[in-house]
């Protein structure tokens, strides 16, 4: 009897312990406390505006998101004293990753983040299970006690308390050891956000509530990776919206009817209206063009599955060659007289003999890049070296800094880091590579971002202005040393007072295959040109007033 009140009597003691010490880590963490937003990567930029995974990093090294504090900071008063950032949501509720949208860039840290600490409510559980546990301890004893006469030889028991760890365990885990795990939004997309419990749409917030319980299940990327080692050891082929399995390992990028257009079924090609609409979307964007001296060029880059069609998969039949584009480009060819890039014929006369997209990506590399750049030249009636006249340099990606950007496919199944889908080989052109810094221009301008040039050493008098998507990328390196000016703006950055600004005499606008149809029917038409007048002459009043 004195062993069980001496014992109730430490158990007391500890159970005030306890408490004490979750008041005090309380009270500590709820000091403002200063850090900054890091590690900033670029989901998506759509009509100037920029959304990008980030995370919190603090200067201290005590009083910092942990296994026992969550980390919160005050959104309005970050987008207050920082105009450019649109909105902040944070992925779960104490996380230091978020995503951030931004009407500009972001090329830096952002400093001075005033944040607090509260205390994980798997650490407010765990701490108050306990202190019931010890407080309660007579009335526990007296239960395993009688627990001890259950009889667990039953089956069904087993089954029960299995499924119950299978059931509760998870989720603890992944709470307790949060920073663990890995949160990485590998489909370049927006995570839902937690929907507002309303009870005039409860059958709509079941369904909302389901998309975001999907996005933030506990161990879902390792979940994911899983899935999709099974897909790619077991059944030989992604399960997956945004990945196809091809031979050799190739990868293929997914997106909306890419396989029905490949197959070549009709009713995906375009229409007699979509046809005659981009055609006059050209024709007036041309003319407009044409008013201010400036030449007007469209280039359609290949998709790679259209190119390395021996690398698709034997399950998917073709229908027919003939891709929507190539009809496409010949009704234009035929119905106006648009200088149109499309250099499917030459990188088909040389996919054999050299490798001319990455294998785990849709882009092509600095090859493909080159036949690219060389049917554009025939335009100006400049004829470059052909691939075999060039030196033409190779190495392993999985020692350069930046190998995801030549596996982006891969990293859409969560899979880039696997060694597996590391032993692709890049290719330069030496001729090509930067005299001052040893390596090409492409390797240190990335899509995304504005840029403009001035090649003091150039013969060609002229100034180009690329509106452009990634493919661009793989043939700054020839399109740079190759004119006077050079501009080259991702689409949905495009502003058309930059005509004014930069006078070039050479417009083009680059393209991916897969994407053409949407930007000339519904990007295109809202450039406006036609309006820099009338804008500039109503901005000028305004000035004046």
């Amino acid at each position: 009897m004195k062993n069980k009140s001496l014992f109730n009597k430490i158990s007391l003691l500890i159970s005030i312990v306890i408490l004490f010490l979750i008041l005090i880590l309380s009270v500590l963490g709820s000091f403002n406390r200063v850090g900054y937003l890091s590690e900033f990567k670029l989901i998506s930029s759509k009509k100037n505006i920029y959304t990008y995974n980030f995370r919190i990093k603090y200067h201290s090294k005590v009083f910092r998101n942990s296994d026992i504090y969550g980390v919160y900071i005050n959104s309005k008063n970050i987008i207050n004293a920082n105009k450019y950032i649109r909105k902040i949501t944070m992925n779960e509720i104490g996380s230091p990753f978020g995503i951030l949208e931004s009407n500009r860039k972001i090329n830096g840290d952002i400093d001075n983040i005033v944040y607090t600490l509260k205390l994980k409510k798997s650490i407010i559980i765990l701490s108050l299970v306990l202190v019931m546990i010890l407080l309660l301890n007579s009335i526990i004893i007296d239960f395993i006690k009688k627990l001890s006469k259950f009889n667990f030889r039953n089956r069904y028991a087993y089954i029960l308390i299995i499924f119950l760890c299978f059931l509760i365990m998870p989720s603890i885990i992944y709470k307790i050891f949060y920073d663990k795990f890995d949160h990485f939004n590998y489909e370049s997309r927006k995570f839902s956000e937690k929907p507002k419990f309303d009870l005039k749409s409860l059958d709509n917030y079941t369904k909302l509530y389901e998309t975001y319980f999907n996005d933030y299940i506990p161990f879902r990327n390792d979940l994911v990776k899983l899935k999709n080692l099974m897909d790619l050891f077991v059944f030989r082929n992604f399960i997956s919206d945004k990945a196809l399995l091809g031979k050799n390992k190739w990868l293929f990028y997914k997106s909306v009817n890419t396989i029905e257009n490949y197959i070549g079924i009709k009713k995906y090609y375009f229409s007699d209206t979509e046809l005659e609409k981009i055609k006059n979307n050209l024709i007036h964007f041309r003319d407009e063009l044409k008013k201010r001296n400036i030449d007007f060029m469209l280039m359609i880059c290949p998709d790679k599955e259209f190119i390395y069609t021996n690398y698709m998969p034997t399950y998917i039949k073709r229908i027919t060659e003939a891709s929507p584009t190539d009809e496409f480009v010949k009704y234009i060819k035929e119905n106006t007289d648009i200088k149109i890039v499309y250099p499917k014929d030459e990188l088909m006369k040389y996919k054999d003999k050299y490798q001319l997209y990455y294998p785990y990506e849709h882009h092509w590399n600095a090859l493909g890049g080159y036949i690219a750049y060389s049917e554009l030249m025939k335009l100006f009636n400049i004829n470059v070296k052909d691939l075999e006249s060039l030196n033409i340099l190779s190495f392993n990606y999985k020692y350069r800094n930046s190998s995801s950007y030549y596996s982006q496919t891969a990293n859409y199944v969560a899979l880039s880091s696997l060694e597996y889908f590391k032993d692709a080989k890049i290719f330069v052109i030496s001729n090509f590579i930067s005299k001052k810094t040893n390596i090409m221009i492409s390797n240190v301008m990335r899509w995304g971002q504005n840029y403009y040039y001035t090649n003091e050493y150039s013969t060609n008098t002229n100034n180009i202005y690329i509106i452009r998507d990634s493919m661009t990328q793989e043939l700054l390196d020839y399109i740079f040393p190759s004119f006077n000016e050079i501009s080259v703006i991702p689409y949905n950055t495009f502003n058309k007072f930059d005509i004014i600004d930069k006078k070039p005499n050479i417009v083009v606008f680059e393209t991916l295959e897969r994407s053409f149809k949407d930007r000339l029917l519904n990007v295109l038409p809202n450039y406006k040109i036609e309006e820099i007048n009338k804008d500039l002459k109503t901005n000028s009043i305004i000035k004046n007033n």
